[in-house]
């Protein structure tokens, strides 16, 4: 990992690799048509109103951070996006950010379960729990509350993502599978799948793991298309004999 010299103002652009396949085909092809900014390595809790120096110091340290440098990994970047077209958003009762909510951002802030959603590999049988993820966004206009989401698990050695085949989509299609199980030993990695046109959820199953994997944990983050909320869920993936 490396920073950026914040004495100076640098601008430092990187192309994905959808973006130098564009670019390998002609100028033509390669047409930047809107942009986003965000602020994900800037932590607001350091803004301090009881520095001793006044008023003036009081982003002291937020100033002084050091900018990271770009990365094509769209899991990992552009998080928190700074947003000028709020066109998507209700300000009828004041300007607010969209959130996730719904069913997905109920049990990030279950306290019974210190917000983790529990799965089971039942190796007597065997078989791992699954379960279903929804989420839905807060304070966006009536026409925009059917936005796809996106949905990253972060270590799929110990579960996966799928999506239900409803019939009308093809295997393969949006990450859809007719039998789950064929799944568990497709990733090693992270996994993101997106939610088809007017759906919202997404399945997430255990894998089979071992006693010394008991009570492994990841991360599933779900972020909204439109509105670029984000919200992030502990997955828990429990051994049981």
């Amino acid at each position: 990992m490396g920073f950026l010299d914040n004495s100076s103002i640098t601008v430092d652009a990187i192309l994905t690799k959808k973006g130098r396949q564009l670019l390998a085909e002609g100028k033509d092809k390669f047409k930047i048509t809107k942009f986003a900014l965000a602020d994900d390595e800037i932590d607001y809790t350091l803004w301090n109103t009881a520095h001793p120096s006044g008023s003036d110091y009081y982003g002291t340290v937020i100033e002084n951070t050091p900018l990271l440098e770009p990365v094509p990994n769209e899991t990992s970047v552009m998080r928190y996006k700074l947003l000028r077209d709020t066109t998507h958003l209700d300000v009828s009762a004041g300007f607010k950010m969209a959130v996730i909510g719904g069913t997905f951002s109920n049990r990030v802030n279950d306290t019974a379960n210190n917000g983790i959603l529990k799965l089971n590999w039942n190796n007597g049988v065997p078989s791992g729990d699954e379960d279903s993820l929804d989420a839905t966004t807060s304070n966006l206009v009536a026409g925009a509350q059917n936005e796809a989401y996106s949905y990253t698990l972060l270590n799929t050695n110990i579960a996966f993502l799928y999506l239900e085949d409803e019939g009308e989509q093809s295997a393969g299609q949006f990450g859809v599978q007719t039998t789950p199980q064929a799944q568990s030993l497709r990733f090693r990695q992270s996994q993101t799948l997106v939610s088809p046109p007017g759906r919202t959820d997404m399945k997430i199953k255990a894998k089979r793991i071992t006693t010394s994997q008991h009570q492994s944990k990841t991360t599933c983050i779900v972020t909204g298309l439109i509105s670029g909320a984000t919200a992030a869920l502990t997955i828990q993936v429990d051994y049981v004999a």
